[in-house]
């Protein structure tokens, strides 16, 4: 399977209203959803998936405390090699976006 792209992203808005942001910026439909008592949102399309997961206030990293969301991008159809760069484009052109909206974040 191919190896996630994961970025730590600082911002003020509530989860729901950063999914909204989300889904008009990147023109998706990211979706509740609960695994274990843990509240996320997903877009799952044919190749990829994007996950979405509010970070707790501390972590044992150390580091994270700085930043609110975690991003989880991944490509889930097609050879390891499609898999890949789906995976690959489709982060820098989330990266890309969210910086032009000047977002502060981190890749993991």
């Amino acid at each position: 399977m191919a190896k996630s792209v994961d970025f730590l992203i600082d911002a003020d808005q509530s989860m729901v209203d950063f999914a909204n942001e989300l889904n008009t910026l990147l023109d998706i439909e990211l979706q509740p959803a609960v695994v274990d008592g843990k509240a996320y949102y997903a877009f799952r399309a044919m190749t990829l998936t994007l996950d979405l997961y509010e970070l707790a206030a501390t972590t044992a990293v150390g580091k994270e405390e700085d930043y609110r969301y975690h991003i989880s991008i991944n490509g889930i159809f097609g050879s390891e090699l499609q898999r890949k760069k789906w995976t690959t484009d489709w982060s820098h052109s989330i990266v890309q976006i969210l910086k032009a909206h000047e977002y502060r974040l981190k890749r993991v």
